[in-house]
């Protein structure tokens, strides 16, 4: 599956977001998993954070998605707490963002962790996501933080590839 991640393997920072401000609006049809690598992490967070999947759902309401935590081996196989997969960070997802940080992602659509609870850890994070090549995605983190007006720009970028039906 990391072949699929190829195109952007070995990028910097500069180059990831180079590719973030020419990205395409991400396809409309969403709804499932999407296998996700993280990109630029020190090799002892890779090794713990490296992988991980999105899941996309409809709902009369719009699009939904939640996070899950992978095994962290080359087979994307999802982590299993008590026999269920182990889920986290639920957020909805915003196709018309009115974050002025959405200006640089023309097209971007806005993943907002901020739909949960207010006491989620992940409940500050922002993601925008935008289409680098036919399902392959690119996106980068934000946080909202309450005494900024702004979006605060992390250097954590991800790629996320469709997952095989």
């Amino acid at each position: 599956m990391t072949s699929r991640f190829e195109p952007l393997l070995d990028l910097d920072i500069d180059a990831l977001e180079a590719r973030m401000k020419g990205g395409s609006p991400a396809p409309s049809d969403l709804a499932g998993v999407w296998h996700g690598l993280a990109l630029g992490l020190l090799p002892p967070l890779e090794a713990l954070f490296g992988r991980f999947a999105k899941v996309f759902a409809a709902t009369d309401s719009g699009l939904i998605g939640w996070n899950l935590r992978m095994k962290q081996n080359a087979r994307y196989e999802p982590l299993r707490f008590c026999g269920s997969e182990f889920t986290y960070g639920r957020f909805g997802v915003d196709r018309t963002p009115a974050h002025h940080e959405a200006l640089a992602y023309p097209g971007a659509l806005l993943l907002d962790y901020g739909v949960g609870s207010p006491f989620d850890p992940l409940s500050r994070v922002r993601d925008f996501i935008v289409e680098v090549d036919h399902d392959l995605l690119l996106g980068r983190m934000f946080l909202a933080l309450p005494w900024r007006s702004s979006l605060l720009p992390t250097s954590s970028y991800f790629a996320l590839a469709r997952a095989p039906r």
